[in-house]
């Protein structure tokens, strides 16, 4: 073979090999973008994933928020009817002739006051309960926006005697200003430290009214003291924390001769802090 033909076939080896190396380049970059097409397709994919399951979280969240607006939305047209009725039955019953309001006297008011730097609420009522009866009374303005109120019930049968021990059940709560206004507590609006607003509930009207305040957003029981004593007898609740605030209560119950009702007279005295600044 001579030299030329022998030059000639290292040429058309080395182009043949310079092809197939260009082809099996061309074969790799192909497959390369095939990989970065699939990975950058995984990557939405999984993008996607992640966005189908933030919407569906809030879509789960919005329909929990919605089934608990239709359940209040359910409860507030029976609330708003308990808190209407009420009003109604306090009115008539803050009128009525054995609903004894008195004013609370201005000694006692200051009494204890320089103890501590507590603000001094005050508050003096009487009236003649049957078996079953409470007698409510209050509406102190203790906190911004709220009022507090007091309910007291002896619990004597309709054979007690004079000699025998009186209990005496008594309830403090605050609720939300707006739920105590209206026709009928207009006698517990007082712009003072002094209140002198009562009335009288019977058994199933204190039951109800008592009922419909628990279920109420921002309804709080403060107290519920009970107090045993002997008719003619007066005696004191004092509950009180170590800054000065607390409450003191007397209260002497008569048993009438027949056994039958409770003359029964009550002085409240509710210390409070002072708020302080800038609330």
């Amino acid at each position: 073979m001579t030299s030329s033909r022998k030059t000639a076939v290292a040429l058309v080896v080395a182009l043949l090999a310079l092809v197939a190396c260009s082809f099996l380049l061309f074969l790799q970059r192909q497959a390369m973008r095939a990989q970065q097409a699939q990975a950058a397709e995984a990557r939405a994919q999984a993008a996607e994933a992640a966005r189908l399951q933030a919407d569906n979280e809030r879509l789960r969240a919005l329909e929990s928020e919605n089934r608990r607006l239709r359940e209040e939305s359910r409860e507030l047209p029976r609330l708003r009817g308990d808190i209407a009725r009420l009003r109604r039955e306090l009115a008539a019953l803050t009128n009525a002739p054995n609903s004894v309001l008195i004013a609370p006297s201005g000694p006692d008011a200051a009494t204890g006051a320089a103890a501590s730097n507590a603000v001094v609420f005050v508050g003096q009522a009487r009236a003649s309960l049957a078996r079953g009866q409470t007698l409510v009374m209050g509406g102190w303005p203790v906190e911004e926006g709220k009022r507090t109120l007091a309910l007291f019930t002896p619990d004597f049968g309709t054979t007690n005697t004079p000699g025998d021990t009186l209990v005496i059940g008594g309830l403090f709560l605050q609720a939300p200003e707006a739920l105590l206004s209206g026709p009928g507590w207009e006698q517990f609006q007082t712009a003072t430290r002094e209140a002198s607003g009562s009335g009288i509930f019977e058994a199933d009207q204190a039951r109800s009214f008592i009922d419909a305040l628990r279920k109420m957003e921002g309804v709080e029981i403060l107290s519920s003291p009970r107090l045993a004593t002997t008719s003619g007898t007066a005696g004191s609740i004092s509950i009180g924390d170590t800054d000065g605030s607390g409450l003191n209560v007397t209260l002497l119950p008569v048993l009438s001769p027949d056994g039958r009702t409770v003359d029964l007279t009550v002085s409240n005295s509710l210390r409070r802090l002072p708020a302080p600044p800038g609330r």
